[in-house]
């Protein structure tokens, strides 16, 4: 009772300070959902933090200052913002609901505690007897995204962050009428400030720091081309000394693309031009300086130079970081198995870590065979360039931390089909039957069991 009644003398005097009450739903997320970056209920205290045990704190009423700005955001701008946002959303949507067909034979979009999670395993065709590392892949599959760029793999961890996009969309309408802030990334706004041309420069600059020999090289690319007449040399000599013991590419396929071109380099795309620099850079590098001499008329340094400076800002142009597109991620790979005889061991391994995350970004770690609507070319393709992949990983980390290295784990992609080029064609529909002999595949075939 003495307790009770000094408490209530406390509360009764007029010189004591008492903080407002919090109210019972708060305008913004609580620090440690924004720490975490988990959704908040903004109910005080929200359920996250009691669920974890934690000290729930919401910032003070009143809208947060963003960085350059003291005003709020006009409603014309918002709603822009907003717009642009809607639109990235659904261009996703339509592009996943045409990869997702036949439920049946490609598995099956449910609803889990987590969101949306994508299963794309089928059935048939993979035996009774799955490993556990089968099992586990089967149960992270995501979705592979495919259009006339490339490919985008989209894992588990994509629809978390695809909800949370959506619930950010509609705490902005939630909060329209209250003193709130949006925690998101205004790319769209921005980007909108800055102009494209200086965006894109800066973007190049900022690749080519890998690149130490092409950083303040001021050459148009146009000037560092092969001559035409050279072409059928160069690509020979790759078929002879490089494409024989990596079977990267499907040489009737690109010989018709290189054909195409009538001598017109203006025609290609950036990721061809990248691959062209990377297999005329490897051609030359893989001859001696006599042949270089001999059938180029110049010396085999300044030739490897001036076409590794040419492939690093091909590569460049064509953002390889961010890329899904086959032509750039082998131009990439066939880059990094030639300078592996220029660099260091330590570069080698650094920049083939880059190299095995673009691959997995592209979706390569998956087998084609799992994702409907994949062509078996393709399929074949695929599997060509990511077990060039792991071999020039495993190559590089050899003399470094083997456990940072791709390993089994990691992937399902099966080994290429032991068969010819002449057994491959972009137009088939069934997948190519094994022989039983020496094929053009063979060399790959035999350096994955190295």
């Amino acid at each position: 009772m003495a307790n009770s009644d000094m408490c209530n003398s406390v509360g009764a005097s007029p010189g004591a300070i008492q903080a407002p009450p919090l109210p019972a739903f708060q305008p913004r997320s609580c620090f440690a959902c924004r720490r975490r970056k988990v959704r908040c209920d903004r109910q005080s205290p929200c359920m996250s933090c009691t669920r974890n045990i934690t000290d729930c704190v919401f910032p003070a009423p009143g809208r947060a200052t963003r960085h350059g700005s003291t005003s709020a955001q006009t409603p014309k701008r918002k709603q822009a913002h907003l717009l642009s946002r809607l639109q990235r959303l659904e261009s996703v949507v339509e592009i996943l609901a045409a990869q997702v067909k036949g439920p049946a034979e490609s598995g099956t979009l449910e609803l889990d505690g987590a969101g949306l999670v994508g299963q794309g395993i089928g059935k048939e065709g993979r035996g009774s007897a799955l490993d556990d590392k089968t099992a586990r892949l089967g149960e992270e599959l995501g979705l592979l995204v495919i259009d006339e760029n490339g490919s985008v793999y989209i894992g588990n961890q994509f629809w978390a962050a695809f909800r949370d996009e959506i619930n950010q969309i509609k705490q902005v309408f939630d909060n329209d009428d209250r003193q709130g802030d949006i925690y998101s990334a205004e790319t769209s706004s921005l980007n909108g400030s800055i102009p494209s041309d200086l965006t894109r420069q800066r973007r190049e600059d900022s690749l080519l720091f890998l690149f130490w020999q092409s950083r303040g090289q001021d050459v148009p690319l146009k000037d560092l081309h092969a001559f035409p007449s050279q072409l059928p040399i160069i690509w020979q000599i790759y078929i002879e000394n490089v494409d024989h013991y990596s079977k990267m590419l499907h040489v009737p396929t690109f010989a018709k693309r290189i054909q195409d071109l009538q001598g017109d380099f203006s025609r290609m795309t950036p990721g061809m031009e990248a691959l062209m620099f990377a297999i005329t850079m490897s051609a030359i590098n893989s001859m001696s300086n006599e042949d270089v001499k001999i059938k180029l008329h110049a010396e085999k340094s300044d030739l490897v130079a001036r076409y590794r400076t040419g492939t690093e800002i091909a590569l460049t142009l064509a953002d390889f970081i961010n890329t899904t597109e086959l032509d750039v991620i082998q131009a990439f790979s066939i880059f990094l198995d030639t300078v592996q005889t220029m660099e260091s061991p330590k570069y080698v391994w650094s920049v083939a870590g880059l190299l095995a995350r673009v691959a997995v970004s592209a979706g390569l770690h998956r087998d084609g065979s799992n994702f409907p609507g994949m062509s078996p070319f393709n399929i074949e393709m695929r599997r060509r360039l990511w077990w060039n992949i792991l071999f020039i990983d495993g190559r590089s980390g050899s003399d470094q931390i083997a456990e940072a290295s791709l390993h089994e784990e990691m992937f399902d992609t099966k080994l290429p089909t032991n068969v010819n080029d002449t057994d491959l064609d972009p137009s088939m529909k069934v997948p190519p039957i094994t022989r039983n002999a020496i094929t053009d595949t063979t060399p790959i075939l035999v350096r994955s069991e190295l």
